[in-house]
């Protein structure tokens, strides 16, 4: 617990906005906070939608299915993903679904990020989870970004 405190309050010193993008179902991370690390949720955004007059939180949830979800209604181009809980897949298929969320939000977080003025390149992308496919959907962001020449967009992904 003390750990995980420590990091969360370094990487929001660190860095003008830290994001946990997580493929769980809402309310998930909010509830585990509660149960077995209550002392961070100072640090959390509300679980309910942003009010527009507060400052950005420098650390905050997006659960990937439901942006991926909503991307892919307004644009067929993204993907075919749905945020449907009990259907049945192969584990290929639901890692390419997983995979598939975790990009679409993580590119959503980051360019939301980096069009704070015109121009802007992106910067520094970490990614730290316990899955395969979160070192895969980074990989894709930054593969599939076409970017100005002059920018240089490093990412880490540690798993």
């Amino acid at each position: 617990r003390h750990a995980l405190e420590e990091f969360l309050a370094a990487a929001c010193t660190l860095s003008e906005r830290c994001v946990i993008v997580t493929n769980s179902v809402r309310p998930w991370v909010h509830t585990c906070v509660r149960r077995f690390v209550p002392s961070i949720l100072a640090m959390l955004e509300r679980e309910g939608p942003a009010d527009p007059d507060e400052e950005e939180p420098r650390l905050s949830v997006v659960y990937a299915r439901e942006i991926a979800a909503s991307k892919s209604r307004r644009c067929s181009r993204e993907s075919h993903v749905r945020a449907v809980l009990h259907e049945t897949r192969c584990a290929d298929e639901l890692t390419e679904m997983l995979t598939k969320a975790k990009r679409i939000a993580m590119k959503h977080v980051a360019k939301t990020f980096y069009s704070k003025y015109p121009g802007q390149t992106w910067k520094n992308i970490l990614s730290i989870g316990d899955m395969e496919y979160e070192h895969m959907a980074l990989q894709e962001v930054t593969f599939r970004r076409v970017a100005p020449a002059r920018e240089n967009l490093r990412t880490k992904a540690l798993t």
